[in-house]
């Protein structure tokens, strides 16, 4: 009893210090290090440098999935170092090792420390052309517009500092370049620097610094330490900013090298800087004074107007909300930045626009890109106007023909599948009569037979597939016949979490674990719950199905996003799973009857589905990962009309 009741006692005591324990291990390493939940993936707590790791993919979340991509898999590395896959939509995976402890098996809690990242063992001497060559490019696309270098400049900031193998590289902007829009975001990125507040106290020195060379902050104060080193960026006697660079103390450097990246830098700089002063200039002289901006502005289409080397100069408010940037956004690129097609509009106008004044319209419907990456149907019109010998300009009318393109084709589907309803509506009762004929003689047959006798089990086996084929006939004309539904005003969170509580048992026995996100300001929709009920009952079993007892994730999440011209929001529900993805022959054609890849399925289940959500008038659509499905469904959001 004394033994236990110790052991006991001491268990609580074990239990009870974690935190503090934690907590102050965290606080006193020197590298990044988190606390976090392997069940769920909840960030618990974690230092400063893994806050400011963590930073750098610029989220808000205490989700680890958030952030890696093999997070799922770390369980089994406890006590073991591996590699983390830092990841996001549009960079490649960022690899840093750690080394993982379960310091807490019931609540299993892991201990993750980052002892070596990618780059931690790359020296200056070491660096290759290709390093450099990419920090290159990296530099020329964050200081090619305004828009890049606001999207950009924080990553080419944390490339630069990796490739370079810098403890630390920021930007300090000059108050000057305010006017260009770039000193609010410069200002911020400085400030979240580790090493702002060692030189903080002497920006306002740095205008003294050689503009153009690297120096050492120690001419500035022998209280800065000497690896600290300052390049002002020249823009003729002026400075545009300073980048500030942190060396570290055991590493050899070559400064020839560094000064000539520097000053590739400042070249890109500049070159920004002229883009916007040009920009703002030929948009001020040539379209301020000749055109009547109120009126353009109002129109019902889009207006995009570029100079003859189809650099964008001026877009109307029609234009800016089609592709969902602002003006100052998209002065300056290139046409095809913007109207993104499989077709060159750019060498379409070239060889098309020989007739000034007049319009030409592109042959067919172009399907472009929103700022969001969604496609949409376009019809473009275009012209040629020249305002001097020197100047002339390219001006394109755009209409947005979303809403007409999927009215035709909804149209259209309804009209076929009419058609198909009643040629199926009329074959499955001609099916149907003869199989009805056919049971009585079956029963007959069995009961003459003997239950071992092969011609019972002939007649069992002609029953089940009688019993088959009425099925499908059944299910022929549910879908033939026209949905009754009842709209109502729903909270479809609120369905969806009495659903998921119904499948509790069965995600327990299959071992699937479910999450379910949705933003407190999520609005009600007009639904008919009985419908989407089945819609949803539909697509979870089918998930349960794709797992197949092997175990997985099945992740429900609610969203609102605006639509169209209009702006107007639309609801979306994603549904995802792992497990086997959707083989690629079958993934155009999963909405259709028939159509299925499971092995005992009957293909009716999605079609149905698709069919439920359009008459709400919605979407629906599926990708297929290498390891999961995903359904999207876009249903409108009531205006209160």
């Amino acid at each position: 009893m004394e033994n236990n009741s110790v052991g006991t006692q001491a268990s609580v005591i074990d239990t009870n210090m974690i935190f503090p324990i934690a907590e102050a291990f965290l606080s006193g390493i020197a590298t990044p290090a988190f606390l976090w939940e392997t069940a769920a993936g909840r960030i618990i707590k974690k230092n400063a440098l893994a806050e400011e790791m963590f930073r750098r993919f610029n989220r808000e979340s205490d989700f680890l999935g958030d952030f890696l991509q093999n997070w799922t898999k770390v369980r089994s590395f406890a006590y073991d170092t591996m590699w983390f896959e830092f990841g996001s939509a549009d960079e490649a995976p960022l690899l840093v090792q750690v080394r993982n402890a379960l310091i807490d098996a019931e609540t299993d809690l892991m201990l993750s420390i980052v002892i070596h990242a990618q780059w931690a063992d790359h020296r200056l001497s070491d660096q290759s052309l290709e390093g450099l060559n990419g920090l290159i490019r990296t530099a020329s696309v964050t200081f090619l517009s305004r828009k890049d270098f606001i999207d950009n400049f924080e990553t080419f900031l944390y490339r630069t500092t990796i490739t370079l193998s810098l403890s630390s590289f920021n930007f300090i902007p000059a108050e000057r370049i305010r006017e260009y829009g770039l000193f609010e975001p410069a200002e911020k990125y400085a400030k979240n620097g580790l090493a702002y507040h060692v030189y903080a106290p002497f920006v306002d020195q740095f205008g003294r610094l050689n503009p153009g060379v690297l120096s050492n902050l120690q001419d500035l104060s022998e209280r800065v330490p000497e690896n600290f080193l300052v390049f002002p960026v020249p823009d003729g006697n002026d400075a545009i900013g300073w980048f500030v660079l942190v060396l570290y103390d055991n590493r050899n450097y070559s400064y020839d090298l560094l000064q000539s990246v520097m000053e590739v830098f400042s070249t890109f700089f500049q070159s920004l800087i002229d883009k916007i002063i040009m920009t703002k200039s030929l948009y001020q002289s040539d379209f301020e004074n000749r055109l009547n901006i109120r009126i353009v502005d109002n129109v019902s289409e889009g207006i995009v107007i570029t100079n003859q080397q189809f650099q964008i100069v001026y877009l109307n408010k029609i234009a800016a909300k089609i592709f969902g940037f602002t003006p100052k956004d998209i002065f300056g690129h290139q046409l095809e930045d913007l109207l993104v097609s499989n077709v060159s509009i750019r060498n379409y106008v070239s060889s098309s626009a020989d007739n000034e004044e007049s319009f030409i319209e592109t042959p067919s419907v172009q399907y472009l890109h929103r700022r969001s990456g969604e496609r949409f149907p376009c019809q473009i019109r275009f012209s040629k106007v020249r305002m001097n010998d020197e100047n002339q300009y390219f001006i394109f009318v755009l209409s947005d023909i979303t809403e007409t393109e999927e009215s035709r084709r909804k149209t259209e589907q309804l009209t076929h599948r009419a058609i198909l309803g009643d040629f199926a509506s009329m074959m499955a009762h001609e099916i149907r009569n003869p199989i009805n004929n056919m049971k009585p003689w079956i029963q007959v047959i069995k009961s003459s037979a003997g239950k071992n006798d092969s011609m019972y089990n002939a007649a069992c086996k002609i029953e089940d597939d009688c019993q088959r084929v009425s099925d499908i006939i059944s299910n022929i004309l549910n879908f033939s016949r026209p949905l009754k539904l009842n709209f109502e005003l729903t909270d479809l969170g609120a369905l969806i979490e009495v659903i998921l509580e119904r499948w509790k048992r069965d995600f327990a026995s299959e071992n699937i674990r479910c999450f379910f996100r949705k933003p407190e300001d999520f609005p009600k929709l007009y639904l008919d719950v009985k419908s989407i009920d089945q819609v949803l009952t539909n697509l979870i079993q089918n998930a349960v199905d794709a797992i197949n007892h092997a175990g997985g994730i099945l992740t429900l999440n609610l969203s609102t996003r605006p639509y169209g011209v209009s702006g107007r929001d639309i609801a979306v529900l994603s549904v995802s799973n792992t497990g086997p993805g959707i083989p690629d022959e079958l993934i155009d054609h999963i909405f259709e009857p028939f159509i299925t890849s499971k092995k005992n399925g009957n293909g009716w289940g999605l079609a149905l589905t698709k069919r439920i959500i359009a008459s709400h008038k919605g979407t629906i659509q599926v990708k297929s990962l290498t390891e999961g499905v995903v359904f999207e469904i876009f249903l409108p959001v009531s205006n209160g009309g």
